[in-house]
């Protein structure tokens, strides 16, 4: 009598766990797959103005600021030297949309010299696109006020402050 075989491994049990194994790795790689295009989604559509805000915030960068030099006086108390603020108009190239147009608006607002515009444009070639230039410095108070009352107007243009030394003997008290 010949000894009958028997299988011991069964194809189509193993078929199907095979097949239910794939469905289940095919499903948790779907589901994976829909939570990274909802976070994009979420990331570029819903939340794109804060984070572009916040890239925005990442292009300023802190600069040192010097001390104020302080105030010298004689020995009978008369004032020699003191800080004085002064005030600059500067633009950032990267900021400004369309600079020929800016330009043209504040010299019609500013009364700004073709000279002075010309000296810009020379500054500028030496400059990088979003480090500020100087337009004009000394500014009167009254074109401070004039600017800033259409501030928002001009991104890009702004006025800076900054102390300078002020001598009011100038020549009465220098050596030679």
């Amino acid at each position: 009598m010949p000894i009958k075989r028997q299988t011991i491994r069964d194809h189509t049990a193993e078929a199907n766990l095979f097949a239910r194994r794939a469905v289940i790795a095919g499903l948790v790689v779907f589901a994976l797959l829909a939570m990274v295009v909802s976070n994009l989604y979420f990331l570029q559509v819903e939340h794109f103005e804060d984070y572009q805000t916040r890239s925005n915030g990442n292009r300023i960068k802190v600069l040192p600021i010097a001390p104020n030099r302080g105030l010298v006086y004689d020995r009978n108390g008369v004032l020699l030297a003191e800080n004085r603020p002064v005030y600059s108009l500067e633009i950032i190239p990267e900021k400004v949309d369309n600079l020929e147009h800016t330009l043209i608006f504040l010299q019609a607002l500013m009364g700004i010299t073709d000279d002075e515009v010309e000296d810009f444009k020379q500054s500028l070639r030496g400059q990088r696109r979003f480090k500020p230039v100087a337009l004009r410095t000394r500014l009167t108070e009254e074109e401070v006020a004039r600017f800033a009352s259409r501030s928002h107007r001009f991104p890009g243009v702004s006025i800076e402050a900054r102390l300078a030394r002020y001598y009011p003997y100038k020549e009465t008290l220098t050596h030679a």
